[in-house]
């Protein structure tokens, strides 16, 4: 039979961690549609264009990697939330032996 090992700490510490990705990828986003709509109203020409157009593609990949880092995150809080059920349940049917 194999085994498996877990830490709940770390799992529920994991959740936390990639909760802060997920702000400091929205603080990335509030910041690109900042920085585009100062650019717009202020700047013209070939170099806008292209400064607006690596904005936008850099806005996407935080766009992305935030909602990346949700799915990561849930899948974390979900585990340790199970973990957490399984270990509380076991302790329960031992002490009922």
């Amino acid at each position: 039979m194999s085994q498996h090992t877990f830490d709940i700490a770390e799992l529920r510490e994991l959740e936390t961690t990639l909760s802060n990705l997920v702000q400091y990828c929205t603080d990335l986003e509030t910041h690109a549609a900042g920085a585009t709509a100062a650019a717009t109203g202020q700047w013209s020409g070939v170099a806008s264009v292209e400064f607006l157009t690596k904005v936008q593609t850099w806005q996407v990949g935080a766009v992305s990697l935030r909602a990346f880092a949700e799915d990561l995150k849930t899948w974390a809080g979900d585990a340790a939330t199970v973990y957490e059920t399984s270990q509380t349940d076991t302790q329960t049917m031992w002490a009922s032996l």
